[in-house]
């Protein structure tokens, strides 16, 4: 059943902005909080997105399975090589963080940097990361 003082309130022009959209605006605020823009500079390998191509990665990146997952053993050599050639081979790879979640804030911008990767965007234990294929970086 809807709310009908949520109608009026949004119709309603000359109610404070707090009341229009108060609604909507405590819906997306409860899913900024647990999303987190993090999309890193550009490495020196990397070149940077424009805003509209890192939405376009965050909508495709939405029906992704998480292709690694990161566990007891953590970031290993054999990890990141592992990263990197899933990257050379599909651009967009997401990461989910089984293991080491307390320190996802600074492990995943180091995967970013040691994969010449772009961490587009993190949301909770999950990282996903952009590397445009060689073959239409040179064209």
């Amino acid at each position: 059943m809807r709310d009908p003082g949520f109608e009026t309130a949004r119709v309603n022009e000359k109610a404070p902005e707090h009341c229009r959209l108060g609604v909507v605006n405590r819906r997306l605020s409860r899913q900024n909080e647990r999303m987190t823009e993090v999309s890193t500079g550009p490495n020196e390998n990397s070149e940077i997105l424009s805003k509209r191509e890192i939405r376009e990665l965050k909508s495709r990146s939405q029906r992704l399975d998480a292709h690694l997952k990161i566990g007891k053993a953590g970031v290993t050599d054999g990890f990141i090589r592992t990263l990197d050639e899933m990257l050379s081979l599909h651009e967009l790879i997401k990461v989910k963080f089984v293991e080491f979640k307390d320190r996802k804030d600074e492990l995943a911008p180091e995967l970013a940097l040691k994969t010449r990767s772009q961490l587009i965007f993190r949301v909770g234990h999950v990282a996903v990361y952009y590397r445009r294929k060689e073959s239409l970086r040179a064209a």
